[in-house]
């Protein structure tokens, strides 16, 4: 494990120490990138805001940076502007990287990425290049075959992290940790399941990499019931599997997986003046509810209650109101080409006593979990987002969203009404009143306070359309569009992001 503090000598091991190692994104580059005369003035936000973005969903680089105080993160989507061979355009990607870098006012450091490529193919060159660009000690990178609409060979979502207190971490190639102001998040990518099993049986495969992402979490010393934020890619996601859908069986897989695994646990029911308060839904199936009570001495406890037909909209009497949600991380599962599967997260660990972790549902929206068979004989197990509350402010980690009302899906055929329901959807979901209806007070975000997004579309044919309403709804929020196929063939598109905003009146 290697163990770094951006600004400061870098240590190798337990004792010695590697002066200028992993600061920033090129060995070679460094001494530049940290103190190169191209650094710009600090740029702030509006005063009740705290993401600038300079993208529109057109620039070869666009970037949102969110200042968290004495720390500060960048995102970064890239593609490059050429269409030449895939090494010159891989190089231009990351010429615009470092001049990103360049510009900001204090050093920050790559801590992940994901590289959205057109061929499988072009992975080990990518990598290749990667590899010489950073040096030893990489990003944890997920490598999806997912073709940029754009027509690019690649395309790159990047994020930075700058400021003092700042430390990283490095356990392997897939797993980092980044640590400031007591709160340690750790990134896991590219975890796969042993050779083939995805291929052959989904259900398999899907158990096989969440028992390495799990290892790989106790390899930074966290716990898979720490993960905030979860993603799938699988290949051909919704062909068959004998009688069933492959996105059945990774349903399925993670129904099991997950069952006995308290999410959220020491963040959630734990905490003296959490937000969940008595009534609030903990955890449910289409069966029972665990629910959130109040004993007579003032602690909270999980209470068991039967669900009826009609329980969950009906509020389940005066106790589980319409809101509530049951705790799995916020998630996306969607569609690449091939047939393999990689998983990925982002967990937390702190002592701080005023992070509250919410998972957040859609007032418009049957929660995935309480989702009827006919859309997956095992329910998929997610949150429609999970805001993490911490100190003056949240983070909102928002799942694949598509156009769904209820538990159905709306707009068949229309790329257009579906573009326009699934952002719908993000602006309810994290509205200040969806945060109060939750019990989080003085948060919620606009969809100008999004860092970024990612638009998956299913069809080439519906970029144009699918990307000038995005640039009309989000502004000037970063976007990358590729394509992958959604997990239900009548949808055309899925939207997943994360915004940064403040928590006021409280």
């Amino acid at each position: 494990m290697s163990d770094s503090a951006l600004g400061a000598p870098h240590l190798q091991g337990a004792t010695r120490r590697n002066r200028g190692r992993n600061t920033l994104p090129s060995q070679k580059k460094a001494e530049k990138l940290c103190a190169g005369p191209r650094r710009k003035a600090l740029l702030l936000p509006a005063p009740d805001r705290m993401v600038t973005s300079n993208g529109n969903g057109t620039g070869y680089a666009q970037t949102s940076f969110v200042h968290l105080g004495d720390s500060a993160r960048l995102a970064l989507m890239l593609e490059p502007s050429g269409r030449g061979p895939f090494r010159s355009q891989a190089q231009d990607v990351l010429s615009l990287l470092s001049n990103a870098l360049q510009e900001q006012s204090r050093p920050m450091s790559v801590v992940n990425q994901t590289v959205f490529l057109r061929r499988a193919e072009d992975q080990k060159l990518c990598e290749h290049i990667l590899s010489d660009f950073y040096g030893p000690h990489q990003p944890a990178t997920n490598f999806l075959f997912q073709a940029p609409c754009s027509g690019a060979a690649l395309a790159m979502e990047a994020w930075a992290i700058g400021g003092e207190s700042v430390r990283v971490e490095h356990y392997s190639p897939q797993v980092l940790a980044v640590s400031y102001d007591r709160v340690r998040f750790i990134y896991c990518a590219g975890i796969k399941p042993a050779s083939g099993l995805t291929s052959r049986k989904v259900y398999p495969g899907v158990l096989n990499a969440l028992e390495s992402l799990d290892h790989a979490l106790r390899q930074a010393g966290s716990r898979f019931e720490h993960i905030v934020r979860l993603w799938y890619y699988l290949g051909g996601v919704t062909a068959p599997e004998g009688r069933l859908q492959r996105y059945f069986e990774l349903n399925r897989a993670r129904t099991d997986f997950y069952r006995n695994i308290p999410f959220g646990g020491a963040f959630v029911a734990k905490r003296n003046g959490h937000p969940l308060e008595r009534g609030q839904l903990v955890r449910a199936n289409r069966r029972s509810a665990d629910i959130l009570v109040r004993s007579k001495r003032g602690e909270l406890k999980l209470a068991r209650k039967s669900i009826t037909r009609n329980t969950f909209e009906a509020g389940c009497g005066q106790e589980c109101p319409r809101s509530a949600s049951a705790i799995y991380p916020a998630s996306t599962g969607i569609g690449m080409q091939g047939r393999q599967l990689i998983v990925s997260c982002i967990a937390l660990e702190t002592s701080r006593p005023d992070l509250v972790l919410v998972p957040l549902e859609n007032p418009h929206q049957t929660p995935p979990c309480l989702y009827p068979p006919r859309y997956s004989p095992e329910s998929p197990k997610f949150a429609r987002a999970t805001a993490m509350s911490l100190g003056d402010y949240v983070t909102t980690w928002i799942s694949g969203t598509a156009s769904v009302l209820n538990s159905e899906s709306c707009h068949a055929g229309d790329i257009a009404k579906q573009t326009e329901q699934t952002i719908d959807n993000i602006e309810r979901l994290i509205a200040p009143a969806n945060f109060k209806q939750h019990g989080l007070l003085g948060a919620g975000a606009t969809l100008r306070d999004l860092a970024k997004v990612r638009v998956y579309l299913k069809r080439q044919k519906d970029f144009s359309a699918c990307q000038a309403i995005c640039q009309r709804r989000f502004g000037n929020v970063p976007a990358i569009y590729a394509i992958a196929d959604v997990c239900r063939p009548e949808l055309l598109v899925e939207i997943e992001g994360v915004a940064f905003s403040k928590r006021l009146n409280r």
